[in-house]
């Protein structure tokens, strides 16, 4: 694979798997999250292809790092839709 078409399907898949991450965390049922947890793992692998050095140890930080962002503001939503109080 071209180092320019592997640096674009990096960044394509670590977005789009943010992205559904995210809108997981309002939508029910779990689907888009897993979609979302195959593309980053996806953004991984292709980080390693595109970046030799040190491509796929940035795209694992950053999905260590999202995944324990989007739990804490995951939990956040979830506390403040059962309380029915402002956060």
């Amino acid at each position: 694979m071209e180092p320019e078409t592997a640096r674009q399907t990096f960044a394509i898949l670590l977005v789009s798997g943010v992205m559904l991450t995210a809108v997981e965390m309002f939508v029910p049922g779990g689907v888009l999250g897993a979609v979302g947890a195959v593309a980053i793992i996806g953004a991984v692998i292709m980080g390693f292809v595109a970046f030799p050095e040190y491509g796929g140890l940035i795209a694992a930080a950053i999905a260590i790092g999202g995944a324990l962002a989007f739990d804490g503001v995951d939990d956040m939503v979830v506390v403040n839709q059962n309380s029915g109080l402002p956060i």
